[in-house]
């Protein structure tokens, strides 16, 4: 299991494909917008809608983890992108800015992810994506 040490650990049960092992290819990292707030988007992950993530971060820069980033989460919109990259959602709206606590979040658990898989690269449009821009 790979479990960031500073999260707080809230699990979701929805990851992974059946039929296929539940293995993350840990190539970088994709930054949402939550469209909302946090308590929102536990609903959520505890709904049967097909949706999950790695991590959440709250305004004031709560870091939750709710799948291991070893497995796969659901929220690049394909098999392949989620497969390939941990889903972050941050607190809040498109087009707001992010609290200084939400970006200090953000940083130490890419941070983390790197260390803990050993990603070397951190390059926008390769191994760091907001949502808008996965298309894979």
């Amino acid at each position: 299991m790979a479990i960031c040490p500073f999260a707080e650990w809230r699990p979701c049960a929805k990851h992974g494909y059946s039929g296929s092992p539940d293995v993350h290819q840990a190539k970088g990292v994709v930054v949402h917008s939550m469209e909302g707030m946090l308590q929102s988007a536990f609903g959520v992950l505890d709904s049967a809608r097909e949706a999950s993530w790695h991590f959440s971060v709250s305004k004031g820069g709560q870091l939750f983890q709710h799948v291991d980033s070893t497995q796969i989460a659901w929220h690049a919109g394909s098999p392949p992108a989620n497969r390939s990259f941990w889903g972050i959602e941050v607190e809040g709206f498109a087009g707001e800015a992010f609290t200084e606590a939400q970006i200090k979040a953000v940083v130490d658990v890419t941070t983390w992810l790197w260390d803990e898989h050993g990603l070397t690269i951190y390059e926008r449009g390769q191994t760091l994506f907001e949502h808008r821009e996965m298309t894979v």
